[in-house]
């Protein structure tokens, strides 16, 4: 797929290189066709060689369990407990539909609570030793169509991410 810049497109890719530098978590919102995964495989792709992309698709199956093992593969052990992408790379995590996971009974989406907790805390829990795993020099970018799937992103999700909401035939960013 090839990717036609606008002057649109160029503003949008400015401030999501701005919120990548500053190591901001980016959610990008809009109707299926619009362009999302497209323009931000684009950007993503022209980053320097400081960054390692990891590209996470989610579905209605996907578990928090299935996620941290996807999220743990391009990590590296540092010292002690802590973990990170190999050299002094940074590593972004390119999910793809957040908001296609199962809500279960509770009314949880269990993948958007690890990267919650990822966001807010720095670290999760080794699932076999249960200890403490602390994540450096990650951060994550998604995009989501509003109309399908769960219909349900966490609030507490919501207010660490930076939206910016596209729509056909411009693109807003708020």
């Amino acid at each position: 797929t090839v990717l036609v810049h606008t002057t649109e497109t160029a503003r949008l890719r400015y401030f999501m290189e701005l919120l990548l530098e500053k190591g901001k978590p980016l959610m990008l919102v809009g109707n299926a066709g619009v362009g999302k995964t497209v323009f931000v495989g684009d950007t993503l792709a022209s980053l320097s060689e400081d960054y390692i992309v990891s590209r996470v698709p989610f579905n209605y199956y996907t578990t928090s369990t299935a996620l941290q093992k996807i999220l743990e593969k391009p990590l590296e052990k540092k010292a002690g407990h802590n973990y990170g992408p190999g050299g002094n790379k940074k590593l972004i995590y390119f999910i793809d539909d957040m908001n296609m996971p199962e809500v279960d009974l509770y009314g949880t989406v269990q993948p958007h609570t690890l990267i919650r907790q990822h966001i807010d805390y720095g670290h999760w829990y080794d699932r076999q030793k249960v200890m403490l795993k602390e994540i450096h020099n990650c951060q994550y970018v998604a995009c989501m169509n509003p109309m399908v799937g769960s219909f349900t992103i966490n609030p507490r999700l919501q207010g660490i991410d930076s939206h910016m909401l596209l729509q056909q035939p411009l693109i807003y960013c708020h």
